[in-house]
């Protein structure tokens, strides 16, 4: 089987688009097919699967899901496979730089549907250092906005059918540099990980929400965060709102020591942080 090895493109968005979908890099083997045809039967997917330093740029105003990268895998009950090959979704960046209705924003996606019975023996899924920046007006298209640095599905249908060796999620960011941006339908999330099946180990660290050179900001919920870096703009005053996380349906310890507070050197009032552990107020 080929390598499937979608890395470094750039996609820009420099004129209106609305209700499609946005891919820096894409790869489906949906019902065991392949750019090279059919996966004959009993066939094991062993050579590496690489969609990393992708970039997507959205420059005009749009309606549009965006993906830094996106890999579905989802073979059917007739023509079972063995998938063995490590899963590399590293570096992959999408930038919001204009009005945007967005119903979803990806860094990296990873969907592998085991349902029917193909044997998942996985040795790495790497989701890794993947960025979103929002420094534009971004509204929800739809009823709500799901944005992931980082996304890993896998489910199982027959017990003992899915084992991963490694699932590994560090270092991806989400930026919010845009001032007065009220997002209430907006769930954030560092990294999602959702296996059905055997992890030997799970590497989660490190993923960060980074609201930088703004205040006002707004969203409805966070989760999957590791750190918090707050880059002060130099118009904030005392008694200045930073981020308000709306409603947070599920409790999020936010540790203290892992909230960085810079360019604060400039004001002489005192700057107070709040937040509690059942609704991550900051």
């Amino acid at each position: 089987m080929d390598i499937v090895s979608i890395n470094n493109n750039t996609v820009n968005i420099n004129s209106s688009v609305n209700y499609v979908s946005i891919y820096g890099g894409y790869s489906v083997l949906s019902n065991a097919m392949t750019s090279s045809g059919i996966v004959p039967k009993d066939k094991i997917l062993s050579s590496p699967i690489s969609m990393s330093g992708n970039t997507v740029n959205v420059n005009a105003q749009c309606e549009v899901g965006v993906y830094g990268a996106y890999l579905s895998l989802d073979p059917n009950d007739s023509n079972p496979i063995t998938v063995t090959c490590p899963i590399n979704m590293d570096n992959n960046t999408v930038n919001i730089n204009s009005s945007a209705g967005i119903y979803e924003l990806w860094g990296a996606y990873v969907g592998l549907r085991n349902d029917y019975g193909p044997n998942i023996n996985i040795p790495i899924i790497s989701m890794s250092g993947n960025t979103i920046n929002i420094s534009s007006v971004v509204y929800a298209y739809g009823s709500d906005i799901n944005v992931y640095a980082a996304y890993a599905q896998v489910s199982e249908y027959k017990p003992g059918s899915s084992n991963i060796s490694t699932v590994s999620a560090a270092n991806n960011t989400i930026i919010i540099s845009k001032s007065d941006l009220s997002l209430p339908n907006a769930n954030l999330y560092g990294a999602y990980v959702n296996v059905y099946g055997s992890v030997g180990m799970y590497d989660v660290h490190d993923n960060a929400l980074y609201v930088n050179n703004a205040k006002n900001v707004s969203v409805n919920s966070i989760y999957g965060f590791d750190a918090y870096r707050f880059d002060l703009p130099n118009n904030v005053n005392n008694n200045d709102t930073v981020l308000t996380i709306n409603e947070q349906y599920d409790p999020v310890v936010v540790d203290a020591q892992k909230i960085s507070i810079n360019n604060y050197d400039h004001q002489t009032s005192t700057l107070n942080v709040f937040y509690c552990f059942a609704y991550s107020w900051l």
